[in-house]
């Protein structure tokens, strides 16, 4: 998308969603809520979640077809209140 991934539908990012900036595609903010329920993603949840994220603070992966153990790395996410995989 030309707005770049803080335009995409269930990402959220800061600061512009917390100040109500607008978006555009040379300034996308940080990445603080991901919301992508049931949309038929399957396996493990890629290590780029843990790693590339670090202001992630609400995830909410539900409904989808996830597998396995949650990675250690898990603990990067300081930030991190709302965890669903369910």
């Amino acid at each position: 998308s030309e707005l770049g991934i803080c335009g995409w539908e269930g990402v959220k990012c800061y600061p512009h969603d917390d100040f109500g900036l607008d978006h555009d595609g040379n300034m996308d903010g940080d990445v603080s809520r991901l919301e992508m329920r049931k949309n038929n993603m399957k396996g493990l949840l890629p290590m780029e979640v843990y790693t590339s994220l670090p202001y992630l603070s609400y995830l909410d992966f539900s409904d989808n077809g996830f597998a396995g153990t949650i990675a250690p790395e898990i603990g990067r996410l300081v930030d991190l209140e709302h965890f669903n995989l369910t």
